[in-house]
């Protein structure tokens, strides 16, 4: 009883320090492109904005974001709430889960390990963008059928509409997972009809699609019948950029002096290559037993593979019969718990025969070593897909001394910097300077500030002789000015 209750707390203080350390992200770091668009296009302006359909507007996280800013003011901590309420949620949805796959510590540790401190899916824990709470509401789906399975706490019907407006919610949050939400969704019905008993046919299929419709298409029925096919333009161009781009997020980045080991670099891929490979042994080997087919945890194997399948073969179909493209980087996100879960699940299968047993052992080791990797790559600087806005901070508190030291009211800045700066000054409800201004191309000449992505403008400014006054601790950002100007080339700290 010690062993299981030590047990059970470490897990609980590993779910908890996920938290804790995603609200510390969220007060410290920067806010970024997407963020502050997000925030200047729908979160501070009135309520009918919401609903403008564009691929920045994940519609839930653009409402919960305009409520909060509304309720509590706006900053950036109450900008990344609906975040972190999405986080809270899927964090403990990721801890029941582990515990209801099985009773072995060790493959429960490591796989909340890696649901929740992936790398990538960490980053949107703090990023106030609506992947988290889309992942949340999709996994709370999930959850709720086995939650019913293992306690029966509510009827099929009423489980089955919970895990119904789970998808729809999960849909609202981000139309990048409609597919994945479609799947769930079947599997869902599958489910409550095979377990209906007395049940009507017809009203356990309503039970499960009707709050889902209701909730997906009475919020965003709108914007999807006015989506621009135009927009529709990121994402991969083939099932191995696909794959490549979510390894890659995965495995970014590790901390300190090991963030450029090519020994590592190898490892990390031999890992993940062992992994297939065990999962499939031990697949085959469950499928030949049937006895182990006809258990509950293999049928819930086969319905988080099922979904997989399904939303692989749909997002294919779609981009060789529509040209949409396939899901790359963050907008396949959701790929990466469930293709987790699976392996816990193969992991957790019951062995019949000592090569299974070997087999579920070797999952469990390398899930361990994932799960350690994930741990060395804890960062609290700035987001993967957004790490050339990690200065923003301290460059906008660069801009504010030169305008509060020499009157500059003329900054002008790059597209990748205007909106975060844009935010930092809505946010601190100063009028001393306009707002920065937008351009179609690279920015005029003729400026007393710029903020500049250093790379992109060496040209320019060598053409211009501009001097920089401030240079990004992590990110090539500069502030520069001409050495003429209303600004001394003298530099200035934020």
């Amino acid at each position: 009883m010690k062993r299981l209750t030590f047990n059970i707390w470490v897990l609980r203080v590993a779910a908890a320090f996920a938290l804790v350390w995603s609200i510390l992200r969220a007060v410290q770091q920067a806010i970024t492109l997407d963020e502050a668009d997000t925030y200047l296009w729908f979160g501070r302006q009135e309520a009918k904005f919401i609903w403008y359909p564009l691929p920045n507007n994940h519609f839930l996280n653009s409402l919960l974001i305009w409520l909060s800013t509304h309720v509590f003011g706006a900053s950036a901590l109450t900008v990344r709430l609906p975040a972190l309420v999405g986080a809270a949620l899927y964090i403990s949805v990721a801890y029941f889960l582990c515990r209801a796959i099985t009773d072995r510590f060790a493959l429960q540790f490591a796989t909340l390990i890696c649901l929740v401190y992936n790398p990538f899916v960490l980053d949107f824990f703090a990023a106030a963008r609506g992947y988290t709470l889309a992942n949340a509401f999709l996994m709370a789906a999930l959850a709720i059928p086995v939650w019913h399975t293992r306690t029966g706490g509510k009827s099929v019907p009423v489980s089955s509409a919970l895990a119904s407006a789970a998808t729809g919610l999960s849909f609202a949050s981000n139309l990048s997972f409609a597919f994945v939400d479609s799947a769930a969704l079947l599997v869902i019905v599958i489910w409550a009809i095979r377990r209906r008993g007395p049940n009507s046919m017809l009203r356990i299929i309503g039970c499960c699609t009707l709050p889902a419709l209701v909730v997906s298409l009475g919020m965003c029925g709108y914007p999807i019948a006015h989506y621009p096919r135009n927009e529709l333009w990121y994402g991969a161009r083939s099932l191995r950029e696909m794959r490549r781009s979510l390894v890659d997020a995965s495995l970014y980045q590790l901390c300190g002096p090991l963030r450029h080991s090519e020994a590592i670099k190898a490892v990390e891929r031999f890992l993940l290559l062992a992994l297939c490979v065990l999962c499939t042994g031990q697949l085959i080997l469950g499928s030949l037993d049937r006895e182990l087919r006809q258990n509950m945890r293999a049928r819930i194997t086969a319905s988080v593979a099922g979904i997989l399948i399904l939303t692989l073969t749909a997002h294919y179909l779609a981009f060789r019969l529509a040209r949409l493209p396939l899901p790359m980087s963050r907008t396949g996100i959701f790929f990466l718990p469930l293709c987790t879960l699976l392996i816990a699940l193969v992991a957790a299968s019951p062995a019949k025969s000592l090569l299974s047993r070997w087999l579920g052992h070797a999952i469990v080791v390398v899930l361990l070593c994932l799960a350690a990797h994930c741990l060395l790559c804890l960062r609290h600087t700035y987001f993967r897909e957004y790490e050339w806005d990690a200065d923003l901070k301290e460059v906008y508190g660069v801009i504010e001394r030169l305008n509060r030291t020499y009157g500059v009211q003329d900054f002008t800045a790059d597209g990748l910097y205007r909106s975060p700066l844009n935010f930092y000054r809505a946010v601190s409800k100063t009028n001393k300077f306009p707002p920065l201004p937008g351009y179609p191309g690279m920015v005029p000449p003729g400026k007393a500030v710029y903020v500049l992505h250093r790379p992109t403008y060496r040209a320019f400014m060598d053409e211009r002789k501009l001097v920089v006054v401030y240079r990004g601790r992590m990110t090539d950002v500069v502030v520069a000015v001409p050495p003429d100007g209303a600004v001394p080339p003298l530099p200035v700290a934020p």
